[in-house]
């Protein structure tokens, strides 16, 4: 359990710039209205959404799948 908060700790701050440079570099694609943002639009919304649904679960999601398998024993070799 330890390992799990000390790795979710580490990893939070670089995730979490990552993301948040990514949608603020696409925020004004996503908004625009201007020519050209037909094309533009769908692929900043897309691109935002997924860095937020990917903050959520490397950040949420994840540590807690990990500690939830990490409370399970491991079946000794011999058994199937």
């Amino acid at each position: 359990m330890a390992a799990v908060l000390v790795g979710a700790s580490i990893r939070f701050l670089p995730i979490l710039m990552a993301a948040l440079t990514d949608c603020l570099g696409l925020l004004p694609m996503a908004i625009s209205t201007s020519v050209g943002s037909e094309i533009q639009r769908p692929f900043a919304i897309v691109v935002v959404g997924g860095m937020i649904s990917t903050l959520v679960v490397a950040l949420f999601l994840l540590p807690v799948l990990y500690s939830l398998i990490a409370r399970r024993p491991l079946p000794s070799e011999g058994q199937p």
